[in-house]
C-alpha cells in the first residue's frame, strides 16, 4: 500500500498537492492512441542474427524458424516492444513474420542445399583449384613436371 500512500500525500514540490490530484487536473490533456498498430510501430528494436544451418534463429531464449534461403547469413530481426510474441526478419526492405520453432515439423524440414538445388547441367572445366594449388605451393608443374 506504500505506493497508494505515496499517491495521496501532499508533496512541497507540487505546491502541496498531491501526485493523484496533479494527475486528475491534467487528465482531460491526456491524448489517447486511437489506432494501437500505428503505436506498435513506433516501438520495436532491431538486432542482428546469424541464422543456422537448419533455418532458424535464436532471440531471447527461444527459437524462430527463418526462410531457407537466408541460411547461414546475417539478418535483422525486428521486434515489438509492446508485444514480445511479434518477431519479424527484413529482408530489404519487407518484414517477413517469423514464428516459433515446432520442433517435430522443423526435423522433417527439407535440408536441400542451394547447389543440390541447381541443375546437373552445368559443365565441367576440368579444372582442380586445389589440386592446382597443392602442387604449385610443392613447387610441382600442374601438368606433371616439376618446375625451379
Amino acid at each position: 500500500m506504500r505506493g497508494f500512500e505515496y499517491h495521496h500525500q501532499p508533496h512541497a514540490s507540487l505546491s502541496g498537492r498531491t501526485p493523484l490530484e496533479v494527475w486528475e487536473s491534467d487528465a482531460d490533456q491526456i491524448r489517447w492512441v486511437e489506432d494501437h498498430s500505428q503505436l506498435e510501430q513506433n516501438f520495436y528494436g532491431e538486432v542482428e542474427r546469424l541464422v543456422r544451418n537448419d533455418s532458424t534463429v535464436q532471440w531471447r531464449g527461444h527459437f524462430y524458424e527463418v526462410p531457407p534461403y537466408l541460411r547461414r547469413q546475417r539478418v535483422c530481426l525486428r521486434y515489438a516492444l509492446l508485444d514480445a510474441t511479434r518477431v519479424c526478419v527484413l529482408d530489404g526492405g519487407t518484414e517477413i513474420p517469423l514464428h516459433r520453432v515446432r520442433p517435430v515439423d522443423n526435423a522433417h524440414r527439407s535440408r536441400a542445399t542451394v547447389a543440390s538445388v541447381v541443375s546437373g547441367d552445368t559443365p565441367k572445366t576440368g579444372l582442380n583449384a586445389a589440386e592446382l594449388i597443392l602442387a604449385r605451393a610443392a613447387g610441382k608443374d600442374p601438368q606433371g613436371a616439376g618446375h625451379e
